[in-house]
């Protein structure tokens, strides 16, 4: 009596088996949803500071060399951070290292850039 083998074409992979070193995904999604939201809030943020930086400066006695740089430390943290959501979603979708770890990078001088409006501007 013999058995008759299966068709191979037909073996579907069983959805238990453990991953495959050549299967394995390294892209998050919680991070994918954060570098989302963090580009709907980027630009609310840049205008309504950009708009109390000109109330204040209505109000405020500010040193002659104070405010731009304050405008152009506003728009400079703008680019950086558009830098920092680019290269973090695409390093996030294509699992390159490089990406990933220079967005990390621009991210500790992202946090700096808005900690300096936070708290260290010459009026909070």
């Amino acid at each position: 009596m013999s058995v008759a083998k299966p068709d191979a074409s037909r073996i579907t992979p069983c959805s238990f088996a453990p991953p495959s070193p050549l299967n394995t995904q390294y892209s998050s999604l919680p991070l994918q949803v954060l570098l989302y939201f963090n580009g709907l809030y980027l630009p609310v943020y840049w205008i309504l500071t950009i708009a109390l930086l000109i109330y204040k400066a209505q109000l405020l006695p500010y040193p002659p060399t104070a405010f731009p740089l304050e405008i152009s430390g506003l728009v400079a943290l703008g680019f950086l951070e558009l830098a920092r959501l680019f290269l973090g979603s695409r390093g996030n979708k294509t699992e390159e290292p490089l990406s990933v770890g220079v967005f990390l990078g621009l991210t500790v001088a992202s946090a700096f850039g808005f900690l300096y409006y936070c708290i260290w501007q010459t009026y909070v």
